[in-house]
C-alpha cells in the first residue's frame, strides 16, 4: 500500500466500486482501466487486485509510477487497439467539454470494453455550485439512452441527492451506473 491519502471524492468512489463493482471481478486475467486517475488511482488502495492488469489514464494526472499499475496521461479518447473488462470513470467523464464528447465518450468506453465486460461510473448530473469541475449539466435519461444505444445493458443505475462532492465540499446530485457490454 502506498502513503498517499485518499480525498473524499476517491473514498466516495472506493466505497462505490466495493459496493457495487467488485462482485463483478470473476476471473483471475482481469483487464482494468482507470479513466481520470487525477493525483492517484483509487486501485493502489483496493486489496487483492495484484493479479489484475491495470491502466490508470488521465491527460491531467500527476506523473506516477507504480508496480502493478501502469498510469498513462492519456485521454479515453487515445486508447486504440485495447480491450478491458472493467472500464471505472473516476469522477472523469462529466468534466468532458461537452454533451457530444460525453456522449461520444460513453460510445467510446462500449467500444473499449470485452463482450461481458463492466463499465462503472459516477456521474455528477447536477452541480449545485458554479466551482465545481463538471462544466456539464447532464440528464440522466439521455444518459441512460446512450448506455444501451452503445451496446451496454444497464445493471444499477442509482440517483443520489445533495452527496458532497469533494471539490471544496460542495454538493452535488450524482447518478451511480453499472453496466454490462452485451
Amino acid at each position: 500500500m502506498n502513503d498517499f491519502e485518499l480525498n473524499s471524492g476517491q473514498i466516495q468512489l472506493l466505497n462505490f466500486f466495493n459496493s457495487k463493482v467488485r462482485s463483478f471481478l470473476k476471473n483471475d486475467s482481469f483487464k482494468i482501466l482507470d479513466i481520470g486517475y487525477g493525483d492517484i488511482s483509487i486501485f493502489e488502495k483496493i486489496s487483492n487486485l495484484n493479479h489484475f492488469k491495470i491502466t490508470a489514464i488521465d491527460p491531467h494526472g500527476k506523473n506516477r509510477e507504480h508496480q502493478t499499475i501502469d498510469y498513462s496521461k492519456y485521454s479515453l479518447f487515445e486508447i486504440h487497439e485495447k480491450k478491458f473488462d472493467l472500464i471505472f470513470d473516476s469522477h472523469a467523464l462529466h468534466t468532458l467539454s461537452s454533451i457530444d464528447e460525453f456522449k461520444s465518450a460513453i460510445f467510446k468506453v462500449s467500444e473499449l470494453l470485452n463482450s461481458g465486460g463492466v463499465f462503472a461510473s459516477e456521474f455528477m448530473i447536477i452541480k449545485k455550485h458554479e466551482n465545481l469541475q463538471s462544466k456539464l449539466n447532464l440528464n440522466y435519461l439521455d444518459i441512460e439512452n446512450w448506455l444501451i444505444e452503445s451496446g451496454l445493458a444497464i445493471r444499477s443505475f442509482v440517483f443520489l441527492k445533495d452527496v458532497v462532492f469533494y471539490q471544496e465540499n460542495k454538493e452535488s446530485e450524482i447518478l451511480q451506473v453499472v453496466a454490462i457490454k452485451k
